[in-house]
């Protein structure tokens, strides 16, 4: 049975309300969901560096902090750029911040998306609340490492070279700069279409299945209220043939 909705700017109002409070007053706690799996994805994407440290900051504002330092010279576009306290990169490290709303944002317009698609029936709503949180799991840890990556090249060039005219270009900058223009949001609103034809692909069979048997119902309905042959329609309740017959008994 399709459930009733209300119509798409009430859903849009209604996602966005609850979804933008729930991240703004439990952004700590959500960032920290990903902090196990954004820290193994840092190891594994940034071999070059050695982390000392990835937790929330709360001080001096709420931001999500990444303590590093290179673990040898890294030629960057022609440059080599050399550790803080070289030849003893473990004495030194430089740390790098990126804010909570800045982490979340991406994952929050993915499930407002996801939210506001108009559903067939309930299982489909579950299974697309399941879809998208993972979705959104998978697309905050991508944005972090992304952003921290270039941020840490920054801080890297700068404090090797503090005089450089211009810091040296790679693709994680240049798909930093895409995110922050607005490149992370078209990613999590195409994820959010493709959870939503994933999720609707998948509980198809269920509500074509629902559809066959209330077809079926109707159609043995109907045949029952069919008369037999050489008996004359029947005209208001339909009676068990037993009845019909010891009626027509009395009657004779």
């Amino acid at each position: 049975m399709r459930l009733q909705q209300p119509d798409f700017a009430t859903r849009l109002l209604l996602a966005a309300l609850l979804i933008c409070s729930v991240a703004y007053i439990a952004r700590p706690c959500l960032v920290a969901l990903v902090l196990p799996g954004l820290r193994e994805a840092v190891k594994l994407t940034h071999p070059q560096f050695t982390v000392f440290g990835l937790d929330v900051s709360r001080e001096p504002a709420e931001a999500l902090r990444l303590r590093t330092n290179l673990v040898r010279p890294v030629p960057i576009a022609g440059r080599t750029i050399y550790p803080i306290a070289w030849p003893n990169p473990e004495r030194g490290g430089f740390e790098v911040r990126m804010t909570l709303g800045g982490v979340l944002s991406p994952a929050v317009v993915l499930l407002i998306c996801a939210a506001i698609w108009p559903l067939r029936t309930a299982v489909e709503g579950l299974v697309r609340v399941a879809v998208a949180v993972a979705l959104a799991w998978v697309i905050t840890i991508a944005n972090a490492v992304v952003t921290l990556h270039a941020e840490l090249l920054h801080v890297a060039v700068d404090a090797s070279e503090p005089y450089a005219v211009s810091s040296p270009s790679s693709v994680a900058m240049m798909a930093s700069r895409m995110l922050m223009d607005g490149g992370g949001f078209a990613v999590a609103i195409c994820l959010a279409l493709s959870a939503v034809a994933l999720c609707s692909r998948l509980t198809a069979t269920d509500v074509t299945h629902d559809r066959k048997s209330h077809n079926r119902g109707e159609n043995r309905v109907a045949s029952s209220l069919e008369s037999s042959p050489g008996e004359p329609a029947a005209v208001g309740p339909v009676l068990p043939a037993r009845l019909r017959h010891d009626g027509r008994e009395g009657a004779g």
